[in-house]
């Protein structure tokens, strides 16, 4: 296959599956490989064994890996052949590397910090890090290595006796490391993180939220795998950050808190310092959690300001659309036999209500409102998308929008800038791209040319 250029595997089960290292070898050293994922696979979790000197090398045109396991997977999160595989891996190819998705349990960070990173672009750990495998230094000084970075996503839960850990501790000397930054993801931030004070003023995307987000746990049927805890991050502590940084480019912005009386000087002060904003998302929740009727109106008045913004997601934490808690089942049973309704259509006009009120509320610039609604799917809710219809005499109101929902399957337009000449042979034009799904129920693999 002389023109295979990127390679995924992907399972769709609950039905845990380990790649192998043969497979993976095999995978990997395909001359021309620029773009390898694999999705809710192990990766050689039984056994490795580094590669003798018949080892082929892994291809010099790979760029992109990335490697997802579910967040809710079954104990172990970790087997340590895949620590050991990875470590090979990346040893192998951190020079050309420019995107990296793995998950931070089986990351090799004391590999990873002593490597040089010239290219990589783009980093994304998502998961625990587990005692004994933490980097030695803090995040600022371990990856200083990658001064090329415009994406660090740090998806990181916290153990039950964890706390969390500012990036860049009060007492470290060092020179800020990423001056391309463009996305930056933090997951349970630190107000006295010196990292605030030093990010890039070309700053696109900032997200600064628990992981997993608290309402995922909540909502998920398999919460019961993992122990963590999330400490609640207040308004006040975000409203610090947000001062702290000087970012008047950023047009993208995600929080997380538990609400309380702050919380209108925190949106206050989002609606006048970041006017560029194109995109905000919030989950609020209360304390308790979805105990108390939300004025809609009062939330998103700050936000009126501004005039940019055209899409607003918002978990309200509204008490017809809780958690299975105790609090909720027995709501949800009185409400039942009260009005002899299902539950759900209690949930969706509850959505739908809450929709309308926020298209009357917004500002002119927003087009689209995001609501989560529970579903049955791994992570157990959806965020369903209104659009604003602001053309009836009866003033704004909200309309559900399946295609924004769900989005639209549309292959992507063929890429033309490295096309060979008409004279190469049809034979070499094999499919440049495979993806190898495992299907539920059915321990064989499906190869899909795409």
């Amino acid at each position: 296959m002389p023109s295979l250029r990127s390679v995924s595997l992907e399972a769709f089960s609950d039905v845990e599956h380990g790649i192998p290292w043969p497979v993976l070898e095999a995978i990997l050293t395909v001359p021309h490989l620029e773009a390898f994922s694999c999705r809710y696979h192990n990766l050689s979790p039984a056994a490795f064994h580094r590669p003798g000197a018949a080892f082929a090398g892994i291809s010099q045109a790979l760029t992109r890996f990335e490697f997802t396991l579910t967040d809710y997977r079954r104990p172990p999160r970790m087997y340590q052949p895949e620590r050991s595989t990875l470590d090979f891996v990346l040893q192998e190819c951190h020079e050309r590397l420019e995107v990296l998705t793995i998950p931070a349990e089986c990351a090799p960070f004391h590999t990873m910090c002593d490597l040089d990173w010239p290219a990589l672009r783009e980093l994304r750990l998502r998961g625990v890090i587990e005692p004994g495998n933490e980097p030695a230094d803090p995040f600022v000084v371990a990856f200083a290595c990658m001064p090329r970075l415009r994406v660090l996503e740090l998806r990181l839960a916290l153990p039950p006796t964890a706390t969390p850990k500012p990036l860049w501790p009060a007492g470290v000397e060092v020179t800020y490391p990423w001056p391309e930054l463009q996305e930056l993801v933090v997951s349970f931030p630190e107000p006295d993180d010196l990292l605030w004070h030093r990010l890039p003023s070309g700053l696109r995307s900032l997200t600064l939220t628990y992981f997993p987000h608290l309402s995922t746990h909540l909502w998920a049927m398999e919460n019961h795998r993992v122990d963590w805890h999330w400490p609640p991050t207040k308004p006040a502590d975000l409203l610090r950050i947000l001062q702290a940084c000087s970012i008047p480019a950023l047009d993208r912005l995600g929080l997380e808190y538990h609400a309380d009386d702050d919380e209108d000087a925190l949106l206050s002060y989002v609606g006048t310092a970041y006017s560029q904003l194109t995109a905000l998302k919030v989950f609020r929740y209360q304390i308790p959690l979805g105990t108390h009727r939300v004025d809609i109106a009062n939330l998103v008045r700050p936000l009126r300001s501004l005039t940019c913004l055209t899409t607003l997601q918002l978990h309200l934490d509204l008490p017809e659309t809780g958690y299975i808690t105790a609090e909720f089942m027995r709501y949800i049973a009185r409400e039942y036999m009260m009005a002899g309704e299902n539950p759900a259509v209690l949930f969706d006009r509850a959505l739908n209500e809450a929709a309308n009120l926020l298209a009357r509320h917004v500002g002119p610039s927003v087009e689209v409102v995001k609501l989560p609604r529970r579903d049955g799917g791994e992570s157990n809710y959806e965020w369903v998308a209104y659009k604003v219809v602001r053309d009836t005499e009866g003033g704004p109101r909200a309309q559900s929008d399946e295609y924004l929902t769900y989005g639209q399957i549309q292959a992507p337009a063929p890429d033309v800038s490295n096309a060979r000449p008409d004279s190469e042979s049809r034979d070499s034009e094999a499919a440049e791209r495979f993806i190898i799904v495992i299907p539920p129920h059915d321990l064989r693999p499906v190869i899909i040319g795409a």
